[in-house]
């Protein structure tokens, strides 16, 4: 059987993660909530553009492995709550981020921030969800976990920017590729894990 066949169902594909992510369902929830608490600000407008942010979450495949590893470890508590929240929500910088650079007018069947109000927008729709970031790691007592958020964005951040750069390099090797994909992709499963 073939994953990408059309006929597997998602518990087929997906089975051991739906499982293990069933084990935290009601701490995705709260990370959930959480994001959304984070992401108000005192404008209406900008509140809008936030909630068009909050209300089309993906699979949380991230946050997911930040309660999963707590668990394993112990109990989960508010700090990876908001651990996991952190994570999400730089995933989500990255993606409208992404979607500006792509061109992309829809993600997850729905029209993405660029596409409704212009790259300007989303750009600074993903700037202060990063902001909102920056203020939650300064008010939370998570300072051991600062250089490995920090790494991470940064290596986020040089994946994505050498995957620009390499754009049309038909002579990219494999670990150069491999390189760009670690940092851009791989460097955030792992952070999510530590």
């Amino acid at each position: 059987m073939r994953v990408h066949d059309q006929n597997i169902s998602t518990q087929q594909k997906y089975g051991a993660v739906t499982q293990a992510f069933g084990l935290v369902s009601d701490e995705l929830n709260s990370v959930k909530d959480f994001i959304s608490a984070q992401l108000v600000t005192g404008s209406d407008p900008i509140n809008s553009l936030l909630k068009h942010v909050t209300s089309r979450s993906g699979k949380m495949i991230r946050p997911g492995l930040v309660l999963v590893s707590a668990r394993c470890c112990g109990q989960i508590s508010d700090i990876h709550i908001s651990l996991a929240a952190i994570i999400e929500m730089i995933h989500t910088a990255t993606l409208l981020h992404d979607d500006v650079i792509d061109q992309a007018q829809t993600r997850r069947s729905s029209a993405t921030a660029n596409a409704l109000w212009g790259n300007e927008s989303a750009v600074l729709l993903g700037d202060m969800v990063l902001s909102k970031v920056f203020e939650l790691c300064s008010k939370l007592d998570i300072r051991e976990y600062f250089p490995i958020l920090s790494e991470t964005t940064t290596k986020i951040c040089q994946g994505e920017l050498s995957q620009n750069i390499q754009q049309r390099n038909f002579d990219l090797t494999v670990n150069e590729y491999l390189k760009i994909i670690s940092d851009k992709t791989a460097s955030l499963f792992a952070c999510s894990c530590l």
